[in-house]
């Protein structure tokens, strides 16, 4: 069992599907260039995302790396700000909301992301799961889901695509679906 299958299962946020393989990009790159622009979208009331675009070209873009952030129903909700900075080193997404900070340090030259004390290499995991989001019996947690294709349609919202492209992410990300 791979250790994020293992964190997943501690959490009680995975299902078996999580153990196959999922999809995957092509090799990784050493280093990425400069983002390009940012984004941020709140999914629900109990999920939110950010993310850099690296390139658009063709009808699509393309994503560095995607992270989900996932916590208590309202945890985002209320008066927030927002700070992206992709001139110097590192690039940064500062995310102030009423109860929370989510700062997320991107240094492309070197493909790694920092958040929460965590380092994470992008070229081995592209899309971050952080959890544990307004429970207090719980710390916030930093778990690297696995390296994914992230081109997406150049209109798409890249963190609603993916959970509706790929089972393995929506599974990681909002759990499994409830028996029918």
């Amino acid at each position: 069992m791979t250790a994020v299958v293992a964190v997943l299962a501690t959490l009680n946020a995975c299902s078996p599907r999580l153990q196959s393989t999922p999809e995957r990009s092509a090799e990784p790159t050493v280093g990425h260039p400069r983002p390009m622009g940012t984004g941020a979208y709140p999914l629900s009331s109990t999920l939110a995302s950010a993310w850099f675009n690296e390139r658009v070209s063709g009808g699509s873009k393309t994503l560095p790396f995607l992270i989900y952030f996932k916590g208590e129903a309202g945890w985002h909700e209320g008066q927030s700000h927002t700070q992206f900075t992709t001139a110097g080193t590192p690039v940064v997404i500062d995310i102030h909301t009423a109860r929370f900070r989510l700062l997320v340090r991107y240094w492309p030259d070197r493909s790694v992301v920092k958040l929460f004390g965590r380092v994470v290499n992008i070229d081995e995991a592209n899309v971050i799961l952080v959890s544990g989001f307004g429970d207090s019996k719980r710390s916030i947690v930093v778990i690297p889901l696995g390296r994914f294709d992230l081109t997406v349609p150049t209109e798409a919202i890249p963190s609603v695509y993916l959970i509706e492209h790929s089972e393995d992410i929506r599974i990681a990300v909002t759990g499994p679906a409830e028996a029918q």
